[in-house]
């Protein structure tokens, strides 16, 4: 993937601010998407599992667009496909990268940098993770498809579903927190990359 395009370096810097469409209070159960569009959580994780099943199995490949990060574009015209079809999205053709969609969120201020060891607070179905072997670089995007708990609601793993990598289609993988680590990006990595970066599917949206 592309390193980090001229002014991303906001990416691990600031950028912890958030959007207006953004989860509102549980009490609503009600999740805006874009000014005339909003889903309640029922719904909003449904459209997440539609997805998975849609396009799991897809071939890896840079040429036909079905990368990480082509995947991903797929998901996300799903999402707006299924929920938000009058609403706008960014063109694969500007945007062709796990780099440069988190370049174009960061141009949103809608990427968050900010990783806080209470993952209640911002992982949950929908997520979408920013990955690097290092923090000058994004290499792998993911969309969380859920969160796993112990009996005691303690958070020990989540799932994503992905574009894998060469010779493994797309599917859902299960990623254990690394509780030696005190660190969330990398208590949170995914083989050696660490998470960099999050956001929203429904910050893409507009």
């Amino acid at each position: 993937m592309k390193g980090i395009k001229n002014g991303a370096m906001l990416l691990l810097v600031l950028l912890s601010c958030k959007r207006e469409n953004v989860v509102e209070s549980k009490s609503s159960e009600k999740i805006i998407i874009s000014a005339s569009c909003r889903l309640d959580s029922t719904a909003y994780q449904a459209s997440i599992q539609n997805i998975v099943f849609n396009l799991t199995g897809i071939p890896y490949s840079m040429q036909n667009k079905t990368d990480c990060s082509g995947i991903f574009y797929k998901s996300l015209e799903q999402f707006k496909s299924a929920n938000c079809p009058k609403s706008t999205i960014p063109k694969i053709t500007q945007y062709r990268s796990s780099d440069d969609f988190a370049f174009y969120l960061s141009k949103q201020n809608r990427l968050h940098t900010t990783l806080s060891v209470g993952y209640d607070d911002w992982l949950r179905i929908g997520t979408v993770l920013f990955y690097g072997y290092s923090k000058k670089r994004v290499n792998h995007v993911a969309l969380v498809t859920a969160v796993n708990k112990n009996a005691q609601g303690i958070i020990e793993s989540y799932s994503i579903f992905h574009g894998r990598k060469p010779g493994i289609a797309s599917s859902v993988s299960k990623v254990k927190l690394r509780a030696t680590s005190s660190s969330p990006a990398k208590a949170l990595a995914l083989w050696d990359q660490q998470v960099l970066a999050y956001a929203y599917i429904e910050d893409f949206i507009d």
